[in-house]
């Protein structure tokens, strides 16, 4: 069994071609793909390896989750034509990776948008 394990879920797409799967991420340091029909997750990588620095108040959305804001996604949106996953994060930084069962192949990752 395999769930989101820290915090909250906070970003959830469904990709228009294929309207079996699912993507979600959140404050647990995951990105995953579900399919709905088998209600199994069919793919899931980490979103951050490294423990970043800690979130100062007023600054990206409160969380209970142990993890650093460059380790919480707050947003997952899916590209029709392409498959590729956009993740937005908490310290405000966003990165794309390959697709929804491509989760471990990341195609760009943008520094902090301040």
């Amino acid at each position: 069994m395999e769930s989101h394990c820290d915090g909250e879920v906070w970003g959830l797409d469904v990709n228009l071609a294929n309207r079996g799967y699912i993507t979600t991420a959140g404050d647990d340091n995951m990105v995953r793909t579900w399919d709905i029909m088998s209600k199994k997750c069919v793919d899931s990588s980490i979103l951050d390896p490294n423990k970043g620095q800690v979130r100062r108040a007023g600054y990206g959305a409160s969380t209970l989750a142990a993890t650093s804001p460059n380790q919480q996604a707050r947003c997952v949106a899916i590209n029709d034509h392409t498959g590729h996953v956009a993740l937005g994060f908490n310290d405000g930084s966003f990165e794309i990776r390959a697709g929804m069962t491509s989760l471990d192949q990341k195609i760009t990752k943008d520094n902090q948008i301040r």
